[in-house]
């Protein structure tokens, strides 16, 4: 999962779909909040709401988490 306040803030874009496309065990979760820059590939909603939506049980999972103090924190509570 990639995401960002703003769509055109998500970094590698294409580098991170390319990745994907050669390696079949990767699924790329791209989301904002705000889509700024008519990406359809970018879901409209934060990572938080993206989480619960497509992994409502995280037990048994590998959580590398990035990001401001503030939202590792946030995402650790979530997500552990």
């Amino acid at each position: 999962i990639h995401g960002s306040y703003r769509s055109s803030g998500l970094y590698l874009f294409e580098e991170i779909k390319n990745i994907q496309k050669k390696n079949k065990h990767l699924t790329f979760y791209p989301c904002a909040i705000e889509i700024d820059d008519h990406n359809e590939e970018v879901q409209k909603e934060s990572i938080q709401t993206l989480i619960e939506n497509k992994f409502p049980d995280l037990s048994n999972w590998e959580i590398f988490i990035c990001g401001s103090e503030e939202f590792v924190k946030e995402m650790e509570q979530q997500c552990f």
